[in-house]
């Protein structure tokens, strides 16, 4: 991936005219890579308008592009817990099987892990509800080499902490 600053009236105009140079020395040096090009002029004045403002120009702000493909080239994912009183995302490398996922929480869940229940926040989406989820049997009980997949939404079930831990 490949960040090119460029000036805030290029910018907005779609336009630069070292933009085709750059991007043919990029693919001659690293076939495939991506090119963004950005201005951090305008991400500085983004940042420091109102929620109105930002809405009406959301559209202009590289900073999600850059996120998301920055994510896709360190080979990271995300998977959600949720609880009563939280709902948050984790990272993880593609490919991290449920153990390994539970210990980003908490070593003691990958030590530990017994299972997870699993369902995919799409799913989640389209039925409106866990309860619809599970209805729709949508909703899996996962083992030790399931691999995680982005945006699935987990429950660790794990011995960490709990009765059959504690010592008579």
């Amino acid at each position: 991936m490949y960040l090119c600053n460029i000036s805030d009236k290029d910018f907005v105009n779609k336009s630069n005219k070292f933009l085709p140079d750059v991007h043919e020395w990029v693919q001659k040096r690293s076939p495939g890579s991506t090119l963004i090009p950005f201005s951090i002029t305008f991400e500085q004045r983004w940042v420091g308008m109102t929620p109105e403002e930002q809405a009406a120009c959301e559209s202009q702000t590289m900073v999600p592009r850059i996120s998301v493909t920055g994510y896709k080239a360190l080979g990271l994912i995300h998977y959600f817990t949720c609880g009563k009183v939280e709902v948050r995302a984790w990272t993880i490398k593609n490919g991290t099987l449920a153990p390994g996922a539970a210990g980003v929480i908490h070593t003691d869940f990958q030590r530990c892990f017994v299972n997870a229940d699993m369902f995919a926040y799409d799913d989640l989406i389209k039925y409106g509800s866990e309860a619809e989820v599970k209805k729709a049997g949508k909703l899996m009980q996962r083992g030790k080499e399931y691999e995680v997949k982005d945006g699935d939404i987990a429950f660790f079930r794990h011995t960490a902490g709990g009765a059959g831990n504690k010592k008579k």
